[in-house]
């Protein structure tokens, strides 16, 4: 026995073609488009991040501890699958990273931030830091106690205004520690 359920779409075609017929005889009204759920997209991609070196342009700089031991450069990049930025404390322990936003923001976008951390340890209790700011000004941030075990951690914010893209980003970390950072992603949600 045949269904009595109609695809959406056939059904709105026939409607249409029914309203067409007697479209001398009364108005019909337009049909409502669909309601859309907006996709994220990417803004900053994992593997554009470059090391900021010039205090001056690190939005984080006045975080830097006085006696921060130099950079590795071999404590921060990809990791080893390629799946998210990886910044491994024990050989880079203050690091700010910047990039280029690959598309345009629109004030109302909602920007939102994953990443994870493995089981962090520091010889005395204390706390890691991460955050990213926009276009020179902090947009979110968060701090985590050490020691604390393997976990995931992100979150949000609201774009205040149009940004264009090229516009910098910055990411940052830093905690004591022989620790790893990794973001997965940075991405953007149109505003409705």
């Amino acid at each position: 026995m045949p269904s009595t359920a109609e695809p959406s779409a056939r059904r709105a075609a026939r409607a249409a073609h029914a309203c067409g017929a007697v479209l001398l005889l009364s108005a019909c009204p337009a049909p409502e488009p669909e309601p859309v759920d907006p996709e994220p997209f990417v803004i900053a991609t994992i593997d554009g991040w470059v090391r900021v070196t010039d205090p001056a342009a690190d939005v984080f700089a006045a975080m830097r501890p006085v006696d921060a031991p130099p950079c590795d450069e071999t404590g921060y990049g990809l990791e080893q699958l390629g799946l998210s930025f990886e910044i491994k404390t024990g050989l880079c322990d203050y690091l700010t990273v910047a990039q280029p936003i690959v598309e345009p923001l629109t004030a109302g976008d909602v920007v939102t931030i994953r990443m994870w951390h493995d089981e962090l340890q520091a010889p005395m209790p204390t706390e890691g830091y991460a955050g990213v700011a926009l276009n020179g000004v902090l947009g979110w941030e968060t701090t985590v106690p050490i020691p604390s075990p393997y976990g995931t951690m992100g979150g949000e914010f609201t774009v205040g205004h149009d940004v264009a893209a090229g516009t910098t980003m910055q990411y940052h970390v830093h905690n004591h520690g022989i620790n790893s950072w990794n973001l997965l992603d940075v991405e953007a949600m149109a505003s409705p």
